[in-house]
């Protein structure tokens, strides 16, 4: 055993315990062959001198348990005279540890246990007793192959700690860590800089105190070369034993034993603190000299005060610091506004803020114009308990504010931040009033350009709204013309007001809207709770003087009441602004009104009223000849809806909707219009004309159109040709027009026929249930009042059921600079995108998006209805009794959910039926019990008809019925047609439910 381990190289002294080189347990016999496990004895006379040689002692070893198998004694089974010697157990051989030491080392019994039965190779230094010199000792404990048998060599490390004693009285600091990087032994020299004894050091494993801004890139340097075991330099500040910061620059070499084997470090260290401080005051002067560089050139680059603001940032990058900004003060000095700041590792803190929330008493230097320093939030005693919690609350823990003075008054603070608590330098200081200095002269520098480019480009703007004012005849782009001239130009909102009057025109380009409204809610609120008080003391600051300027000269309303209506309108509030007077026409007075919000910019100037006066004038103008056109557009738009039909035709077969849109804001009305008939066989027919020009005339001549046209009809046959053909010998009499055009359909419900000619009009269009669009072009003839003209033509189609048929006036497709048949391809597309919908939202929707495209120049007329025969017919007649109506209810369910209705249609029938029915009972049959009602329901795909037929004479109910008469509101509410007709034969209810369309099938 012995010799099979000598083979191997011992590995050499370590400081520590640790890992030693994993050994292959065995047992040898005395020449040192394998073979079964036995004691030696002293008379191996070879191992004896071999040992001897090597001055190491070496014993064998067997472990010792109790009763629950755990290690407490180890006993030797054979020691050399070297290992009696070290340890001083002689006659050690058959003896126990503890024989010799009743208070045996745990360090001993562990490592009993963890090699004689954990089967671990075990290395450590120890000191030992024998050989009277109480001795350093590498121990190396290893397992034989025997259980709970290991052997221990003892290895004299004294002539170690000698050399380490010759470094004591070096003047650099010595240094010896192991292979894992642990400090394991230091000189004197060491000892006396850190304070702290060699125990000490080993005991509580110190560290060496490293400052934080190097110290980790220190430690990391380190760990690198104990894993690579390669040469070390580094440079760190440390903390003396007296509490002063120095640099040490250290060097370090790998320390390897015998065999190459790598055990740490030996190293010395170097206070090079003088060096270092004259090196980082050159760094220093060097980044100073880079800041203002940067600085200069960010101010000269810069495009707005915003960005000489940032600019001013570098700041906050060449002190480490977590915040700086520019906050301007206003007239108060209270409240300060930051437009933009540097922030890092904490939230920016862009916007309005009251300053003495942050220490009243130091903020009371700021506005004298000294410096204000803070070091320490958290214990300064200028701060009371809530002003130091809203100062940690944005993550500060020190602070300076440097301030700017102009004409004797505090304008401005540039401001650093500290997340931490931080002792403010004299140099520091000096750079945040020197970047403070050139900030500003670079803001005055810029503005001083931005003001001579802001007069040249108000005067261009003056001469351009004049110019533009007179071109437009919309009261809409002029009045937003009025507002871009002035926002942002002049403010940063601008509205147009009659205070008197409830209408209120308002824009703004830089402003939110939303908090705009906000801001004109607050105002007139509390305009009207200082009329409901009868008071004037609740007035808004500055309402006054806007209603005193309806009369008189623009005036500044300064609002000082700042900190009110922060709270209210969520940080929007006018800081000043100018009211000048409007005469909007009509003896109806009103206000211009500019205002600021912006605290980064500057208050109102001269120029600035002087601006604001004249375009005050020509708002006054512009409005009072709005006014007027608007007034004279309602009398005519209200003649031109006058002279259009009060009702429209309706038959079950097919629900026709029409619409008039009047494009033009101002007088100008057209000749478009629309109208429908019926004949006694059934038949419909519906028109649609356009009489040429925009102007009373032309709507008058409409008028008379359409009259003519209703009379003709009833006294003709049902066809188209012949009704445009009298409409032109009517249009081309001595009250009809110069030129129209108009086309007819007239359709017979009972087969689908429809029939159809044009008078020079835009032709109609017919799409399928299927989607597949036919222009209805065949019958095409000039137009009304033409001075030759043969007899006009007439075609014929036949309807599938659920077809779409669309007629229009040339408003509704033609834009200039455009083909027509580009207008008629948009409007099918625009029909095709909502086909599935109720007829009524088909007409609304063709007039929105044709709009939406392109604003119609023109008035815009439309009709359109849907071909929807019955698929399915149900007639019920019952007696006219209550009891009939449960029975009745649920044969209509049946019947619906057999023709595949379902939903709210099913409750919409069930609800307006029933209702109709008990009316009928109620009111037809009040002293009669034989009567009788008829019910037909029909199915028409995208609408049910139902009605309800008694063949009674309706009289009132008695007075014990006051509560009733709500079915007919119901009935109205839910049918989108209704009509109640009676006559000596009965009443007849007619109503209309529609129903989704079914898009995946086709309409029957």
């Amino acid at each position: 055993m012995v010799v099979g381990y000598l083979r191997r190289s011992v590995p050499a002294i370590v400081a520590h315990e640790q890992p030693a080189p994993s050994v292959t347990p065995v047992d040898l016999d005395h020449n040192g062959t394998s073979g079964p496990s036995r004691f030696l004895d002293a008379s191996d006379a070879d191992l004896q001198v071999l040992f001897r040689a090597l001055g190491d002692g070496l014993g064998v070893c067997e472990t010792i348990v109790d009763e629950f198998g755990d290690v407490v004694d180890f006993r030797y089974v054979w020691v050399n005279p070297l290992f009696e010697a070290f340890t001083g157990h002689v006659g050690a051989a058959g003896r126990t540890a503890r024989e010799f030491t009743p208070e045996l080392l745990p360090v001993w019994v562990q490592t009993a246990a963890r090699v004689g039965l954990g089967r671990e190779t075990v290395r450590f230094e120890q000191q030992l007793g024998g050989d009277a010199r109480n001795g350093s000792y590498d121990v190396l404990a290893l397992p034989l192959l025997a259980p709970g048998r290991f052997a221990v060599v003892l290895k004299d490390s004294s002539r170690r700690v000698a050399w380490q004693d010759e470094f004591d009285d070096l003047p650099v600091k010595v240094w010896l860590h192991d292979a894992t990087g642990r400090q394991q032994w230091v000189n004197r020299r060491f000892c006396e800089f850190f304070g702290v004894t060699l125990d000490e050091m080993r005991i509580t494993d110190w560290r060496m105190p490293t400052h934080p801004d190097d110290g980790e890139v220190y430690a990391r340097d380190l760990a690198e070369a104990v894993s690579d075991e390669k040469p070390f330099h580094g440079l760190v500040r440390t903390r003396r034993a007296d509490g002063q910061w120095r640099w040490l620059e250290s060097w370090a070499r790998p320390h390897r034993g015998a065999g190459g084997a790598f055990l740490g470090h030996l190293g010395m260290s170097m206070d090079v603190t003088d060096r270092g401080v004259a090196e980082e005051t050159l760094r220093t002067a060097t980044a100073l000299d880079g800041f203002r560089a940067r600085l200069g050139d960010a101010a000269r680059m810069a495009a707005d005060p915003v960005e000489v603001q940032r600019a001013a940032a570098l700041l906050g990058e060449h002190l480490g610091a977590s915040r700086v900004y520019y906050a301007e003060l206003d007239e108060s000095g209270q409240f300060g506004t930051v437009q933009t700041d540097f922030h890092r590792g904490v939230p920016s803190v862009v916007g309005r803020h009251r300053f003495d929330a942050h220490g009243a008493v130091v903020m009371s230097d700021l506005r004298a114009g000294r410096t204000i320093v803070v070091d320490d939030v958290a214990h300064d005693e200028r701060l009371t308990g809530i002003q130091r919690s809203v100062t940690t609350g944005l993550d500060v823990g020190a602070w300076v504010m440097e301030p700017l003075i102009r004409s004797g008054r505090t304008i401005a603070a540039l401001v650093v931040h500290h997340i931490t608590a931080h002792v403010w330098t004299d140099d520091e200081l000096a750079v945040i009033n020197e970047t403070m200095h050139r900030t500003r002269e670079a803001l005055a520098q810029l503005r001083a350009e931005q003001s001579l480019r802001v007069g040249h480009a108000r005067a261009e703007a003056v001469a351009r709204l004049v110019v533009e004012l007179e071109a437009q005849t919309s009261a809409d782009a002029w009045h937003q013309m009025i507002v871009e001239a002035l926002v942002p130009l002049v403010a940063d909102y601008a509205t147009i007001e009659a205070p008197d009057q409830s209408e209120y025109l308002l824009a703004a380009t830089h402003v939110d809207p939303t908090q705009l409204e906000t801001l004109r809610v607050l105002r007139l609120k509390n305009r009207e709770d200082a009329e409901r008080q009868n008071s004037t003391r609740r007035v808004a600051q500055g309402e006054a003087q806007l209603l005193a300027a309806v009369a008189a000269r623009p005036v500044e309303v300064v609002h000082t009441n700042e900190s009110e209506a922060h709270d209210r309108v969520s940080g929007l509030w006018p800081r000043s602004s100018i009211v000048a007077p409007l005469d909007l026409g009509g003896g109806v007075k009103g206000v211009l009104l500019v205002g600021l919000v912006d605290a980064g910019r500057d208050h109102f100037t001269s120029d600035d009223f002087e601006f604001v006066q004249t375009t005050a004038l020509r708002v006054g103008l512009v409005l009072a000849a709005a006014r007027l056109r608007q007034f004279e557009h309602g009398i005519a738009l209200q003649l031109q809806k006058a002279l259009l039909p009060d009702t429209i035709r309706w038959h079950p077969d097919l629900v026709i909707e029409a619409r008039y849109d009047a494009a033009s804001a101002m007088l100008d009305v057209g000749g478009d219009w629309y109208d429908t008939f019926t004949w006694p066989d059934g038949r419909v027919g519906i028109m649609v004309g356009d009489v040429v020009g925009h102007n009373l005339a032309s709507a008058a001549a409409m008028g008379r159109l359409r009259a003519a046209t209703a009379a003709l009809a009833s006294h003709l046959d049902p066809d188209p040709a012949q009704l445009l053909d009298a409409v032109d010998r009517f249009a081309k009499g001595p009250d009809g027009t110069s030129f129209a055009t108009a086309v007819c359909v007239i359709v017979e419900p009972s087969t689908g026929q429809l029939t159809y000619s044009s008078a020079g009009h835009p032709p109609v269009l017919v799409i399928s249930p299927h989607g597949v669009v036919q222009h209805l072009d065949g019958a095409q003839s000039p137009p009304l009042c033409a001075l030759i003209v043969k007899a006009r033509p007439r075609a014929t189609v036949t309807l599938e059921p659920g077809s779409l048929v669309i007629m229009y006036s040339d408003g509704l497709v033609e834009r200039r600079r455009e083909r027509l048949d580009d207008g008629i391809a948009r409007l099918e597309h625009a029909a095709l995108g909502c086909l599935d919908k109720p007829i009524a939202e088909i007409a609304d929707r063709l007039v929105s998006d044709m709009a939406a495209f392109s604003p119609p120049s023109d008035d815009v007329v439309i009709a359109c209805f849907r071909y929807t025969p019955a698929t399915a017919v149900l007639n019920i007649q019952f007696p006219a009794k209550n009891d009939e109506l449960a029975p009745l209810r649920s044969q209509l369910r049946v019947w619906l959910h057999d023709h595949g209705i379902i939903g709210q249609p099913v409750n919409d029938v069930l609800l307006v039926v029933g209702e109709a029915c008990s009316n009928a009972i109620e009111h037809a049959y009040l002293d009669d019990t034989n009567g009788t009602i008829d019910l037909e329901l029909a199915n028409r795909g995208s609408h049910l008809v139902a009605r309800i037929v008694d063949h009674g004479t309706w009289r009132q109910p008695g007075p014990h019925n006051h509560q009733r008469g709500r079915g007919t509101t119901i009935m109205q509410g839910i049918s989108t047609h209704y009509t109640r007709e009676s006559n000596t034969h009965g009443t007849t209810v007619t109503m209309m439910i529609l129903q989704p369309i079914r898009t995946d099938v086709a309409l029957a």
